[in-house]
């Protein structure tokens, strides 16, 4: 008896890492555990992060989706001769090698992790939605950080539904995810959807007790990243008269810009 063989697509560029990672990481390393084969596919930009490399020591395969493009006129058409021979003579070279290293492993279902709400029909993630429309094969998408007043044009709200209607089952990490995504494409319901929750690596058996201070204690956990994470927000409300008359101290744990 073979197990099934399962692709995982992410978004997120090799160098970088975030919380939109860890749940498709922790449902890989689960299948390694339960005996399936596992492959994974990232962007290469500019290195390889040290998580990626952790995942591919557990025995994932790693599949690299380049981001630079062969520009040596030669190479590109002697591609274009093997494409045409191959019946793939209207598809870019790069989509073209991705599709074949990947179709290699012969996997059974893709799993796509979406840092942000339908990625994949952006023109900088096509390769993975050509993936999706050549393998003919159940797929899921995995959907986290969602614009809140973010407006699709119309043809790209029509590849979404197609995209959506077409999924296995289609995840997002919050009802408001949810909700705001089904405002953007106009379908006020659709079947194949659930609401997950991202793991949490805080392990606790019981709750903490409120410390006994004089000084009320904030803390923020979260990259510093306004226009995702809103800390100009926090400081907007911070700053109004009744918290200005508060005895109060605000932490910001993160990284970023």
């Amino acid at each position: 008896f073979l197990k099934k063989t399962i692709l995982f697509i992410s978004t997120m560029p090799s160098s970088s890492w975030g919380g939109s990672e860890e749940l498709w990481v922790a449902t890989a390393l689960q299948a390694i555990s339960q005996g399936y084969k596992v492959i994974v596919s990232v962007p290469y930009d500019t290195f390889i992060h040290e998580k990626i490399k952790q995942l591919e020591s557990s025995g994932c395969i790693l599949e690299l989706i380049k981001t630079k493009r062969n520009k040596n006129l030669i190479k590109k058409i002697f591609n274009k001769i093997n494409r045409i021979r191959s019946g793939f003579s209207n598809i870019p070279q790069h989509y073209y090698e991705y599709f074949k290293k990947i179709k290699s492993h012969n996997p059974d279902c893709i799993c796509v992790n979406q840092s942000g709400a339908f990625d994949v029909i952006h023109e900088i993630h096509h390769e993975i939605l050509w993936i999706i429309k050549e393998l003919r094969i159940p797929y899921f998408l995995i959907n986290h950080f969602n614009h809140e007043h973010y407006s699709y044009k119309y043809f790209l709200i029509e590849r979404i539904r197609i995209l959506v209607s077409n999924a296995t089952k289609v995840y997002f990490v919050s009802q408001r995810n949810l909700d705001v995504a089904k405002r953007q494409i106009a379908m006020r319901e659709f079947n194949n959807y659930e609401v997950i929750k991202n793991p949490c690596k805080i392990k606790l058996s019981s709750p903490i007790k409120m410390p006994n201070l004089d000084k009320i204690c904030f803390a923020s956990i979260a990259r510093l990243h306004c226009n995702t994470k809103g800390q100009d927000i926090l400081f907007e409300i911070l700053a109004m008269p009744k918290w200005e008359q508060r005895n109060w101290f605000l932490n910001l744990y993160g990284e970023g810009e």
